[in-house]
């Protein structure tokens, strides 16, 4: 006789999973600035919130994440800190 062993989860420990691999995405990549972005899973949407120095690190964050299993959609919150350069 097969059974199959159904487990239910609670929802906020699907949540944490999802959000620590939404970290682990983000630490993989050789941005260490990346590893700073808080992420935060709510009902399948994933936002990211902090402060990136360029629109290239914001578009590899999003890159990262949006494949991350249970993620239906990104709601990126980042803001692209310029930094100011001094004219020669």
């Amino acid at each position: 006789m097969n059974s199959t062993k159904q487990t239910n989860q609670p929802a906020a420990t699907n949540s944490q999973q999802i959000t620590l691999a939404a970290h682990r995405k983000l630490s993989a990549l050789a941005f260490p600035q990346l590893k700073t972005i808080v992420c935060e899973f709510h009902e399948g949407n994933l936002t990211l919130r902090g402060k990136v120095n360029s629109f290239f690190l914001r578009q590899m964050a999003y890159a990262a994440v949006k494949h991350v299993a249970g993620v239906e959609e990104v709601c990126d919150r980042l803001e692209v800190a310029h930094s100011r350069t001094k004219a020669i």
